[in-house]
């Protein structure tokens, strides 16, 4: 969802479009997570130990061995 040129109005995850609505990133971020919220929905009951095409990836064990976000510049 990275660069996605569509920016139709989407939701307003976790109440934060006040802070950073005026980001022209923001309308992507927020469709992304819209996208993402569904398909987590969609295959919730898919999401069983041991399935070969699903994995919870817990983020602070990940940080600890060295995997970070994609970086940031303004």
């Amino acid at each position: 969802m990275l660069g996605n040129a569509d920016l139709r109005a989407s939701s307003d995850p976790l109440g934060l479009g006040r802070l950073f609505a005026r980001d022209p990133s923001w309308r992507t971020f927020a469709q992304a997570w819209d996208y993402a919220n569904g398909e987590v929905n969609q295959h919730v009951s898919d999401f069983t130990p041991n399935s070969p095409q699903y994995e919870m990836i817990d983020l602070q064990k990940a940080r600890a061995v060295g995997i970070l976000p994609i970086a940031y510049a303004q």
